[in-house]
C-alpha cells in the first residue's frame, strides 16, 4: 500500500527488511534474499509470537532514531511484517508465512528519539512484496496489549535496520521554467534503479508523451520538459525501474501559464468606457484575458474564437490616463502582461452645475464643476456682440463674462478640452443682467416721528418699476417716471428704519433681475428723565429714565457754573451714549467742590429729543496728615490736619469712634478729645464739606488710629527667695497689655524681661547670685507701645550646695594602678568639706568610694590590661555636689596572650577552608587581633595571612612595651594579606572563617595568633590537603596554520592542571553557536569541514579527575574561496528615465566577504524582441549590499541585468537574467523629416509633415504632437494631434510663417524643430457672379453710346484671400466667345487690332496690366467703403491704328454688338477673370435723315399734349395721393419692359440693385442688419450722396425738438414741404404722354413683324426711369432722346 506524502511513516513498508519474530524461516529467507539487506532474529521474541492469536489486540511502539517531526496522515497501512507462524490455530490459513497488517490511526510529528504508541488490530492477507519502506529511521516493538508497556517478560525490541528494496524517488517538485518548460527535479529511489521514467498530458492529451533517464551516480536528478501547448495543466508521473520491475510511482500537477497576447491596441474610447482590440498568442488554450490597472476594477474579456477580441474597460473616469494591464488566462494562471502596455486617455466630461455668481448690470462670473482630465474649457455667450469672455487659465473652473448690457437676457454653455480632445456641450443657462440701480436719493426735511419722504433720480436704462422695503413694509411702484414716495404705514418715534429702494426689470422669457440702494433715517426720540445724580471729587455719576426703542445715542453736556479757574473739561462738554446703558461715569472734572450743570438728551440718526437740566455739587478734597498734635495721656489726644490740596470747601468736621463730634470752622486745623478711656485705641475722622444753594457735599474721610496710655501698675511685693531667684508679683493696670519688668543689682547692670498680656501679674527671676540685693521696677505697656508710670521695690537672695569639680584628669597609669587629679568647684556656694571618689569596671561593677579633701589621689591594686571609669564630686555644709561631668577612663598595661582555644580547620572545596577558635584562656590585656597564617607544606611559603579587625597591620608593627614579635614579622613573607574587618571582643568565638584561593591537591599549615598591644601571641597550628580541581587553561594555545576550510592548532601543558590529566577536549565556536567536540591526547589537532571567510573561536580544556578545566582560547577567520554560486533573484526596477535600481539575493551558503559585478545588457533594437549586447558593468562593495542604482542608462530603453559574486579568490557563475524591464519615460527628443508640404493650388494652407524622433531619442511613448504656428509680428497659434502630420490653414500668402513642432509623452513636451515657410500668392478670387452684378455697373457712354460702354465698380470685385491683387486689365469679347480663365500663367491676349478684324470679335485686352488695383478686399471683412466709384470707358481710345496689332489699344466698339466684358486681376503668381457682364452698344442711326424730320415734329406734337393737359389739369384741382401713386406703379411697370430711356441719371451717383424676392426678403434684412447695422448705413449714405445735388435739407429733422418725431434716427425727412407735389406734377404730365403715345407704338410693333414703315422711324418712344430716381431728380436733368428701332 502506497503512502500518501514521500516523507511520511504511512509510506513505510517494512517487507523489504524482513522482521522475523521467530526462527528466521528458510523458505522466507530464500524467497526473499535479494531483496533483504538485513534480517533479525530475536530468541528473547519466541515467546511473543507463540502468544499471538488471529485478531488478537495489539500495541506497537514506533520509536524515532533519524530526523525530526517524521509525520503520516490518514489512515494508510504504517508497516507490513513477515512472520512464521506455529500456532496451529492459525494454520487454515493455508500457508506459514502470512503478512500482519498493522493499520494506525492517524501519526504526526515524531521527533528524534521519542516514541509513540499505536494500537491496532492484527489481520491476515496476502503478501505484497512489491512495496518498501523508504524510511530508514524507524524501530519497531511488538506486545502484546493485555502485558501493557512495563511487561519485560515480552518487550521485544528490534533492532533497526535500513530499507533496500527499490522505493519511489524521492523528493520529487515539478516546477515551470520561464520559457514555459517543465523543470523535474527529484532525488535518487532506493534500491539501485536502472533508470527512471518520466510520463506527461494534458487532461484533453489522447496519449501521454514517455521520457527515459538513465540511473546515474548522482543522487541528484533534474529533467527539462518541453510542452506542446501552454495555458493547461500538466499532469507529470515519475517511477523508477530496474530488472525486478517498476517502483511506486510519483504523480504531480503543474500548470504552464499561457502565453501573453501578440498585440493590444485602444480602438476606441469615450469619457468613461476604453475599447481594445487584444490579438490571441500562439499555442495557447485560452478561456480569457484580464485587465487589470489602476483606477479601475479588473476586467474579463472573455475569449472569442478567432483572431483577435474586442473587449470594453468600463467605469472610468473622464479626462484621466490609464496604463492597462492586459494578460492572457487558462487554467486558472495568468500570462506575463503584454509590453509595451497600452495607454490612452479617456475623452473629457462634459462641464456640469453651471451657476452665475457675482452678478452685476454689465458683468458676471460662470462657475462650472471641474472635470476631471481637463486641460481647458470654451465658453459661448448669445447674444455675443461686444461681449467680453474672460480667459479660462488652464485647469480654471471659471470665467468673467464682461461687457454685457443692463438688463439684458443671455445665455451661456460651456465645453471641456484636454489637449486636442473637447466635450460635449453643457445645458445652456439663461441669467439676465441686473438693471442698473438708483445713484441719486434724497430725504426731504419734513420727516416726522410717523412720515418719511423720499425722492430719487431715475435711473438709465430700462425699468419696469421699483419696490421700496423698509422694515416689514413694502411699497410697490410700476411706474418707471414715478420718483417721490411718502412713507407713513409703521413709522414710530425715534425708530431707525433701513429702506431699500429696488429697480426692477424683467420678462417672461428670462429670470427678473433687481438692483437696490439702502438708506436709513430715524424718527425724532422721547424727552429722557434724570433721575439719579451722584458725585466724586473730580466727576459726577448719572442716570436718566427712557424708553429706548430703536439704536438712539443719549447725549450727556456739562458746564462748570463757579468763578474758579477751570478749564476746557469743566466747560461745554458732552458725552455721546448709547441709551442702552443709561447711566455714565463723567471723569476729568478738575474742580473739586465745584457747582455744574448738566444736561441730557437723546439722539436717534440726525433726529434730537428735548433735553433734562440739573445741577450738581462734586465731593470737596479731604483733608491729609492727619495725626496727634501733643503726647497723649491717660484719658486725652489732641488731633491735627492740613488743609485740602486742592479745590472748593466751606469747612471741616472732627469726631471719633466713640462720641463727642464737633464742627470745625476752616481756620481751625486742631481739636481736642477729653475723658477718653485708659489704653484704648480710638479712630479720629475729619471731613471738609461744601455748601452751595442749600446742598452740602462732604469729601471722604481722613482718619487716624490713636491709643491713650494704660494706668500706673499697682503695689508691688516678694512671694518668695533663693538663693540665685526671686519671686515677686503686683496689682493690675488700667489698659495695660504687657509688663515689662526690669531687675538692678546693687552697684551692677541692670537687665529687664517683658510680659504678654494684662494678666500676667506674677514673675520668677532666675540667674541670681545668692545673698545679693537687687531692684525691681514694674512697667505698664498699651497699645501703639504706650507705656504707663513706672512702680519699683528692693529684694535679697538665700545660700546652696556646691558645684561639681572640674577638669577631671588621669596623670600616670601602670599595670595595676592610677593617678587622678582635678580642681575644685566653680560655684563652692560655702566651704568644701571633702571630695569622693567613683571607681567602676566597665561591666559597672563599682569600687568603694575614696573621701578626701586633696585635689590627687592614686587609685592602687587594678588588674592588667583592664579599662577603669574614675568620677569626683564634692561636698559642704549644704550637701554634696553632682559627679564631674566629664568621668575619665582608663586601661591598665598588658602582657602578650596565650593560644587560642578549639582551632578547627575543615576543607570545603578544593580551593577553600572553614576555620573555628575561641578566645585564649590567658589573654594577658584586651584581644584586639587575630592574625592567621597559611603555609604550602611543599614549599614551606606563606601564601595567605589574615589579620583580623587590625587598620594596617601588615604595615605598621605594634611594639609595645614588652612585646615579643610584631604582626609584621608573622606576615611580611606571604603572598597575600587579607584584613578581616570584624570587631571581635574579650571571650568572643571566631567561627566559620571563610579561606578561599588555596590551591588545589596541596597541603597547607594553618596557624593562628592572639594579639594584644604586647604582639603576638602563643601560635596554635592544624594540617590539610586539599582535594583534586578541575584544571587551569592549558598555556600557549596558538594557530599553526589556516585554510579556507581547516585550521590547525597547538598548546602546551597547563600551569595548574589541579589532579593528572586524561585528555584535552577541543570546543570550537561558530557564531557563538558550539559545534561537536573533538577529544586529543596529544597538544595538537586539525580542524577540518569549516566555512571559509567564516570567524571560529577554538576552546581547549584540560580533562582531570574532576572534569574538564578551564579553557585556553584562540580565535581565527578561515580565509577566502571562489564563490560556489551565483546571486539568485536578480530583479530590476525603474527610478528615473536614465536609472534603474537592481536588487538580488546574497548567493546560498556562501560566507566570504562578497563584492558584485552587475552586467548592464540594453536592448539593441529596444523592441519587446530581446536582442541583448552588455554595455557597461557596474562594481557593487559589501556582502549585505544587495541594490545599486545603475544611471546614465538610455531614456525609456529595454535592459536585462545580471549579477557575478566576487571575491579575492575568484568569480562566481553569472546569474540568470533579470526580467526585461524599461526605465521611466521622458520628454522625447526632436522629431525628424520635418517638412513643410505646398500644393500646387494651395495659397492659403500648407502641409506640415515629420517623422517620431530616432528610435534612441523616443523616450517612452509618443501620446501626440504639438504644432505651433505663427506669422510674422502675429499671435502664435497652437494645435495638437495624433498623427504626423498636421494640415495648417486660413494662413496668408506672401507672409512668412515660423512652424514649431515638438512630440509629447506622458512626461511632457520634448525639443522644439522649427520651420519656416512663405506661401506664393495665387491666382485672385473673385466674388460671387451675383455680387458682382450688385458691385459692377455697364453702361452706355453718354456721348458715344454706340462705340463705347462705360464700366463703373463701387466695390471690390476681387478677394486677396490668394494674394493681394497687383494690377488689372479688361477682357473684351463678343458674346459667346472666349470662357473665364485664370492660371499661374497667362498667355498674351489678342490686341484690339487683332480682335476687330474677326468676326465674330474673339477676346482681347483692351490694355496691358495695370500698376495700383482697383478695389480689393482682405480676407478680414472691412468695416465700410472707402475711396470712390471707377469707372472705365470701354472704346474710350480713338486713335487706335487698326494695323498695329501688336499694341493694346481701347479701340472703340462696334455698335448693336453685344458683348462680354471681364475684369482679369493679377497677382504675383496668377491671375483670374470675373464671369461675364454683358453689354449691348447702340444702333448707330446717325445716316437717316428721316430720322431727324421725325424727331421734331413729334417733340413739337409732345410738347403741345403736355402744355394742354398741365393746365387742364390746375383747374381740375390736385390729385388724389392713391392716384398719383397707383399711375407711378403702373408707369413704373411699362418702363422696365422698354428697352430704352428718354430719362438718365448720373450713373456715378445711382448704384444698380436687383430686386429682392419676396421669399429671401427675411434673409435679406437680417444681412443688412448684420455688424451693427452698417450695410443699412452704407446704402443711407449713397443715398445722401445722390440727394445732395439740387435737394432740399434735412437740417429740420435733425433739431432736437424733432428727433424724438423721427422714426429712425439714420433716415430723416427732407425740409421743404412742396418737393413732393413739384414731382409729382411732373410724373402727371410724362404720364400723359407716355398715355397718348401708347397706340401709334403697339401699331408700329405689330408692323414690325411685317416689314418696316416709315412711320417706325418717326416714332417717338417716351421712357419712364425708376420711380426712384423721378423722386430725388429734377426735371432739368432729364434727357429726351429720339431713335428708331
Amino acid at each position: 500500500m502506497r503512502g500518501v506524502q514521500e516523507y511520511s511513516i504511512s509510506s513505510f513498508y517494512v517487507i523489504t527488511s524482513v522482521i522475523s519474530l521467530l526462527t528466521f524461516h528458510p523458505r522466507i529467507a530464500s524467497s526473499q534474499s535479494s531483496d533483504v539487506s538485513g534480517s533479525f532474529s530475536s530468541p528473547s521474541q519466541v515467546g511473543l509470537v507463540q502468544s499471538l492469536q488471529k485478531d488478537i489486540d495489539f500495541v506497537v511502539i514506533l520509536t524515532n532514531n533519524g530526523p525530526d517531526n517524521i509525520t503520516q496522515s490518514g489512515n494508510d497501512s504504517l508497516f507490513q511484517l513477515t512472520i512464521q507462524l506455529t500456532d496451529a490455530d492459525l494454520s487454515n490459513s493455508g500457508t506459514d508465512s502470512l503478512n500482519i497488517i498493522i493499520t494506525p490511526s492517524a501519526i504526526t510529528g515524531i521527533n528524534s528519539g521519542s516514541s509513540l504508541d499505536v494500537s491496532g488490530t492484527l489481520s491476515v492477507s496476502a503478501l505484497d512484496k512489491t512495496k518498501c519502506s523508504k524510511v530508514k529511521y524507524l524501530c519497531l516493538t511488538v506486545k502484546p496489549k493485555s502485558n501493557a508497556y512495563n511487561d519485560s517478560t515480552t518487550s521485544n525490541d528490534v533492532t533497526c535496520t535500513a530499507a533496500s528494496c527499490l522505493t519511489e524517488p524521492n523528493s520529487v517538485s515539478v516546477t515551470e521554467t520561464d520559457e514555459y518548460n517543465i523543470n523535474v527535479n527529484w532525488t535518487a529511489s532506493a534500491g539501485n534503479p536502472t533508470k527512471y521514467v518520466i510520463t506527461y498530458k494534458t487532461g484533453s492529451s489522447s496519449s501521454p508523451i514517455t521520457m527515459n533517464v538513465a540511473s546515474s551516480a548522482s543522487s541528484m536528478y533534474h529533467q527539462v520538459l518541453t510542452p506542446i501547448t501552454t495555458g493547461v495543466v500538466y499532469t507529470v508521473t515519475l517511477l523508477a525501474e530496474n530488472s525486478d520491475g517498476q517502483s511506486p510511482s510519483v504523480t504531480k500537477n503543474v500548470t504552464i501559464k499561457p502565453k501573453p497576447p501578440t498585440n493590444v491596441i485602444i480602438s476606441g474610447r469615450t469619457d468613461v468606457n476604453l475599447t481594445i482590440t487584444i490579438t490571441m498568442p500562439s499555442d495557447t488554450e485560452l478561456t480569457k484575458y484580464i485587465v487589470t490597472g489602476t483606477g479601475f476594477s479588473d476586467t474579463d474579456c472573455p475569449y472569442t474564437s478567432g483572431a483577435t477580441t474586442d473587449c470594453t474597460i468600463t467605469g472610468l473616469t473622464a479626462g484621466t490616463h490609464y496604463i492597462l494591464d492586459v494578460s492572457s488566462f487558462s487554467a486558472s494562471v495568468s500570462s506575463n502582461v503584454f509590453v509595451p502596455k497600452p495607454q490612452q486617455y479617456t475623452k473629457p466630461s462634459k462641464p456640469g452645475s453651471i451657476t452665475v455668481s457675482s452678478l452685476t448690470t454689465t458683468s458676471l462670473t460662470l462657475t462650472w464643476d471641474a472635470v476631471t482630465g481637463a486641460t481647458g474649457y470654451t465658453v459661448e455667450v448669445t447674444p455675443s456682440e461686444g461681449v467680453t469672455v474672460g480667459a479660462v487659465s488652464g485647469s480654471g473652473t471659471s470665467s468673467a463674462i464682461a461687457d454685457l448690457k443692463p438688463g439684458v437676457c443671455y445665455t451661456f454653455n460651456v465645453t471641456s478640452k484636454r489637449e486636442s480632445d473637447t466635450s460635449d456641450t453643457s445645458s445652456d443657462i439663461n441669467q439676465r443682467t441686473m438693471p442698473n440701480k438708483i445713484t441719486e436719493v434724497s430725504i426731504a426735511t419734513e420727516v416726522t416721528t410717523t412720515t418719511i419722504k423720499l425722492t430719487w433720480t431715475k435711473p438709465s436704462g430700462t425699468l419696469s418699476g421699483y419696490t421700496i422695503k423698509y422694515n416689514s413694509q413694502k411699497e410697490s411702484i410700476n411706474s418707471a417716471d414715478t420718483t417721490t414716495v411718502t412713507l407713513s404705514t409703521g413709522i414710530e418715534a425715534a425708530k431707525a428704519y433701513s429702506i431699500e429702494l429696488i429697480t426692477n426689470s424683467g420678462e417672461a422669457s428670462c429670470s427678473a433681475t433687481t438692483n437696490s440702494v439702502t438708506i436709513t433715517k430715524n424718527a425724532k426720540p422721547e424727552t429722557p428723565i434724570i433721575y439719579n445724580l451722584t458725585t466724586t471729587v473730580l466727576s459726577f455719576h448719572i442716570c436718566w429714565d427712557y424708553t429706548s426703542v430703536a439704536s438712539e445715542n443719549a447725549m450727556v453736556t456739562w458746564k462748570y457754573l463757579g468763578s474758579s479757574q477751570a478749564n476746557s473739561n469743566d466747560t461745554d462738554q458732552s458725552s455721546d451714549l448709547p441709551t442702552s446703558t443709561k447711566c455714565q461715569d463723567t471723569p476729568g472734572l478738575t474742580i473739586a467742590g465745584g457747582q455744574y450743570q448738566v444736561t441730557v438728551f437723546i439722539k436717534s440718526g440726525t433726529a434730537q429729543s428735548d433735553s433734562d437740566t440739573d445741577t450738581l455739587i462734586l465731593n470737596p478734597e479731604p483733608v491729609t496728615n492727619l495725626v496727634k498734635n501733643t503726647e497723649p495721656t491717660h484719658d486725652t489726644i489732641e488731633i491735627k490736619w492740613v488743609l485740602p490740596s486742592d479745590g472748593e470747601y466751606t469747612g471741616f468736621k472732627a469726631y471719633h469712634n466713640v462720641s463727642n463730634q464737633q464742627s470745625i470752622t476752616n481756620s481751625t486745623l486742631t481739636a481736642t478729645f477729653n475723658s477718653l478711656t485708659a489704653g484704648t485705641q480710638y479712630t479720629f475722622h475729619v471731613k471738609s464739606y461744601r455748601t452751595v444753594g442749600g446742598k452740602t457735599k462732604e469729601s471722604q474721610d481722613t482718619t487716624a488710629d490713636l491709643w491713650t496710655k494704660p494706668s500706673q501698675p499697682g503695689a508691688l511685693m516678694k512671694t518668695s527667695s533663693r538663693s540665685r531667684s526671686i519671686t515677686i508679683k503686683w496689682l493690675n493696670s488700667a489698659g495695660a497689655t504687657g509688663y515689662t519688668v526690669t531687675v538692678t543689682p546693687s552697684g551692677g547692670t541692670k537687665g529687664s524681661v517683658s510680659l504678654s498680656g494684662n494678666d500676667h501679674h506674677m514673675i520668677e527671676v532666675t540667674g541670681l547670685t545668692q545673698a545679693v540685693t537687687y531692684t525691681f521696677t514694674v512697667t505698664a505697656t498699651g497699645g501703639d507701645s504706650m507705656e504707663s508710670i513706672p512702680r519699683q521695690k528692693t529684694f535679697k537672695t538665700e545660700e546652696e550646695a556646691p558645684g561639681p569639680p572640674l577638669d577631671l584628669v588621669v596623670e600616670e597609669y601602670t599595670d595595676n594602678s592610677v593617678t587622678l587629679r582635678w580642681k575644685a568647684p566653680s560655684d563652692p556656694n560655702g566651704v568644701i568639706t571633702n571630695y569622693v571618689i567613683k571607681t567602676t569596671y566597665p561591666n559597672q561593677t563599682q569600687i568603694p568610694d575614696i573621701r578626701d579633701t586633696q585635689l590627687t589621689q592614686i587609685v592602687s591594686n587594678l588588674l592588667s590590661g583592664t579599662t577603669y571609669q574614675f568620677c569626683v564630686s564634692a561636698k559642704n555644709s549644704a550637701g554634696q555636689s553632682n559627679f564631674t561631668l566629664a568621668c575619665e577612663m582608663v586601661t591598665t598595661k598588658e602582657r602578650p596572650a596565650g593560644q587560642v582555644t578549639g582551632l578547627t580547620v575543615t576543607i570545603e572545596s578544593p580551593r577553600t577552608a572553614k576555620l573555628t577558635w575561641g578566645y585564649p584562656d590567658t589573654p594577658n590585656g584586651v584581644i584586639g587581633h587575630y592574625v592567621l597564617v597559611i603555609v604550602r607544606l611543599l614549599d614551606n611559603q606563606c601564601v595567605q595571612g589574615h589579620v583580623f579587625n587590625c587598620s594596617d597591620c601588615n604595615m605598621i608593627p605594634i611594639n609595645a612595651t614588652g612585646g615579643t614579635q610584631t604582626i609584621e614579622s608573622e606576615t611580611k613573607d606571604c603572598d597575600k594579606v587579607y584584613m578581616v574587618g570584624q570587631q571581635y571582643t574579650n571571650k568572643q568565638q571566631i567561627k566559620d572563617h571563610m579561606v578561599s584561593a588555596l590551591q588545589p591537591y596541596t597541603n597547607f599549615k594553618f596557624k593562628v595568633y592572639a594579639v594584644n598591644s604586647k604582639g603576638l601571641g602563643t601560635v596554635t597550628t592544624q594540617e590539610q590537603l586539599t582535594p583534586q580541581d578541575t584544571s587551569s587553561p592549558p598555556l600557549n594555545l596558538s594557530i599553526v596554520e589556516v585554510t579556507a576550510t581547516e585550521v590547525e592548532i597547538n598548546w602546551t601543558e597547563p600551569a595548574e592542571p589541579n589532579g593528572p590529566i586524561r585528555f584535552y577536549e577541543i570546543r570550537v565556536f561558530k557564531d557563538n553557536v558550539v559545534m561537536p567536540s573533538l577529544n586529543a591526547t596529544l597538544l595538537s589537532e586539525r580542524i577540518v569541514n569549516l566555512d571559509s571567510c567564516t570567524p571560529y573561536k577554538f576552546e581547549v580544556h584540560a580533562h582531570n579527575d574532576k572534569n574538564r578545566g578551564q579553557p585556553a582560547i584562540v580565535s581565527t577567520t578561515t580565509l577566502v574561496n571562489v564563490p560556489r554560486s551565483a546571486p539568485s533573484n536578480v530583479m530590476s526596477y525603474n527610478t528615473s528615465s536614465t536609472s534603474m535600481r537592481i536588487t538580488w539575493d546574497i548567493p546560498v551558503g556562501e560566507t566570504c566577504p562578497i563584492d558584485y559585478s552587475v552586467e548592464v545588457f540594453e536592448n539593441m533594437d529596444n523592441t519587446n524582441e530581446l536582442q541583448l549586447k552588455l554595455t557597461q558593468i557596474e562594481k557593487v562593495t559589501g556582502y549585505n549590499t544587495t541594490t545599486v542604482v545603475i544611471g546614465e542608462l538610455k531614456k525609456y530603453w529595454l535592459y536585462v541585468f545580471k549579477v557575478t559574486a566576487n571575491t579575492t579568490e575568484g568569480n562566481s557563475n553569472t546569474s540568470l537574467g533579470s526580467p526585461p524591464q524599461r526605465t521611466d519615460q521622458d520628454i522625447p527628443g526632436p522629431v525628424i523629416n520635418e517638412t513643410i508640404e505646398v500644393c500646387a493650388t494651395c495659397y492659403t494652407k500648407f502641409t506640415v509633415k515629420w517623422s517620431p524622433p530616432i528610435f534612441t531619442q523616443l523616450n517612452g511613448i509618443i501620446t501626440g504632437y504639438t504644432v505651433k504656428y505663427q506669422r510674422t509680428g502675429g499671435s502664435e497659434k497652437m494645435e495638437n494631434t495624433s498623427v504626423t502630420q498636421l494640415i495648417v490653414q486660413n494662413l496668408t500668402p506672401e507672409v512668412e510663417y515660423t512652424v514649431k513642432i515638438v512630440a509629447r509623452t506622458i512626461k511632457g513636451s520634448g525639443l522644439e524643430v522649427i520651420l519656416k515657410k512663405t506661401l506664393l500668392p495665387g491666382p485672385p478670387i473673385t466674388v460671387s457672379q451675383t455680387t458682382l452684378k450688385e458691385l459692377v455697373g455697364v453702361t452706355t457712354a453718354v456721348d458715344k453710346k454706340y462705340s463705347q460702354a462705360k464700366l463703373t465698380l463701387t466695390r471690390a470685385i476681387f478677394v486677396n484671400t490668394n494674394g493681394n491683387v497687383r494690377s488689372y486689365t479688361v477682357i473684351v469679347a463678343q458674346n459667346g466667345q472666349g470662357a473665364k480663365s485664370s492660371g499661374k500663367t497667362v498667355q498674351p491676349g489678342k490686341t484690339w487690332a487683332q480682335a476687330i478684324k474677326s468676326d465674330p470679335i474673339p477676346p482681347y485686352q483692351i490694355t496691358a496690366g495695370k500698376g495700383e488695383p482697383w478695389f480689393s478686399v482682405s480676407s478680414r471683412r472691412k468695416r465700410a467703403v472707402t475711396g470712390t466709384a471707377i469707372t472705365v470707358i470701354i472704346g474710350g481710345d480713338t486713335s487706335c491704328d487698326i494695323d498695329n496689332t501688336g499694341s493694346y489699344c481701347n479701340g472703340p466698339l462696334e455698335d448693336d454688338v453685344t458683348y462680354c466684358i471681364r475684369i482679369r486681376g493679377f497677382t504675383n503668381n496668377g491671375y483670374a477673370d470675373t464671369d461675364c457682364i454683358l453689354h449691348t452698344t447702340d444702333k448707330d442711326y446717325r445716316p437717316i435723315i428721316g430720322g431727324v424730320l421725325g424727331t421734331f415734329f413729334g417733340l413739337l406734337l409732345i410738347a403741345a399734349i403736355v402744355g394742354g393737359i398741365f393746365m387742364y389739369r390746375r383747374k381740375m384741382g390736385p390729385f388724389r395721393e392713391r392716384d398719383i401713386f397707383s399711375d407711378i406703379r403702373n408707369s413704373i411697370r411699362m418702363s422696365k419692359r422698354s428697352k430704352a430711356s428718354i430719362i438718365e441719371l448720373d450713373p456715378r451717383k445711382v448704384p444698380r440693385k436687383r430686386p429682392i424676392s419676396k421669399g429671401t426678403f427675411a434673409d435679406h434684412v437680417k444681412y443688412m442688419h448684420k455688424d451693427s447695422d452698417y450695410r443699412f448705413s452704407e446704402e443711407y449714405e449713397l443715398i445722401k450722396n445722390i440727394a445732395k445735388v439740387d435737394s432740399p435739407s434735412w437740417d429740420a429733422a435733425e433739431e432736437q425738438c424733432n428727433r424724438a418725431k423721427n422714426r429712425y434716427t439714420n433716415i430723416l425727412p427732407f425740409s421743404a414741404p412742396g418737393f413732393f407735389t413739384n414731382r409729382l406734377l411732373l410724373y402727371l404730365t410724362l404720364h400723359s404722354v407716355y398715355l397718348l403715345l401708347t397706340i401709334p407704338v403697339l401699331n408700329c410693333m405689330h408692323q414690325k413683324k411685317v416689314k418696316m414703315t416709315i412711320l417706325m422711324l418717326t416714332t417717338c418712344w417716351v421712357t419712364i426711369p425708376d420711380v426712384s430716381s423721378l423722386l430725388l431728380k429734377d426735371p432739368s436733368q432729364l434727357q429726351w432722346k429720339t431713335f428708331g428701332e
